[in-house]
């Protein structure tokens, strides 16, 4: 980030992709620290919290998925301490997938930023691997096994849930309910579900309003204001 400028700012002009991002300010070098402008909390595995950006829309030069592929693994590791080299490689020995691999590399990049106990990064690091292997298994069993390869959205919004503890049950009756819309707009009621879930709504209740929102005939909105449920900003916990 470039600052501070004359109003005390320090600021940065990033290209995103359409998707959800979680991210959080490093101070100093030293202090993380969450986006008090952010639009949602969400725990991050290691015991404090991450800012969430939803982007569902954006300009067509950037809607190509990111990926990282094994070689670029293979190259940063080399930078790795020892220990977070024998987190990964395991995971991956028959496991290719490049959609996998970069999230689950962004994750243990996180941790040893946070410098947190080689448990507690194992333990995270394995968490968010198995999430990403369930939401296969649940999007291949509700006919959404096509969409991980033309757009990994769904499958991220999927996996993420699954990894901030939404029942997978629950999240096969969202992905049903869903049928006749786009995997973008059944990724951003799964986003909005996992947002109001992390501030203590009932199950039941969340679960009538993320397929109300999915009965609805343009699904959820990317950028226009609404008084609908769908569209509501979420106050922090």
């Amino acid at each position: 980030m470039k600052g501070p400028d004359a109003l005390g700012y320090w600021v940065i002009d990033i290209k995103l992709p359409p998707g959800r991002y979680e991210y959080t300010f490093l101070v100093n070098g030293s202090r993380l620290v969450p986006d008090d402008d952010g639009e949602a909390l969400r725990a991050d595995g290691f015991g404090r919290e991450n800012s969430v950006l939803s982007l569902n829309d954006g300009p067509r030069e950037f809607e190509q998925p990111c990926t990282f592929t094994l070689s670029e693994y293979a190259t940063m590791s080399h930078s790795l301490p020892e220990q977070a080299r024998s987190i990964m490689e395991p995971l991956f020995q028959n496991d290719p997938s490049n959609i996998v691999s970069k999230h689950v590399f962004l994750k243990l990049q996180e941790g040893i930023l946070e410098k947190v106990r080689p448990d507690t990064l194992k333990s995270a690091v394995h968490n968010r691997h198995a999430a990403f292997k369930k939401a296969r298994t649940l999007l291949a069993e509700t006919d959404y096994g096509v969409s991980i390869e033309i757009d990994p959205t769904l499958l991220n919004a999927t996996a993420f849930a699954l990894e901030s503890g939404q029942d997978p049950s629950f999240l096969k009756d969202v992905l049903t309910a869903g049928k006749g819309k786009t995997p973008r707009q059944i990724a951003a009621v799964i986003e909005l579900g996992e947002t109001l879930d992390y501030v203590g709504m009932a199950p039941e209740t969340l679960l009538l309003i993320m397929k109300d929102c999915l009965s609805k005939k343009s699904g959820p909105p990317a950028n226009r204001k609404s008084h609908g449920a769908c569209d509501r900003k979420t106050p922090k916990r």
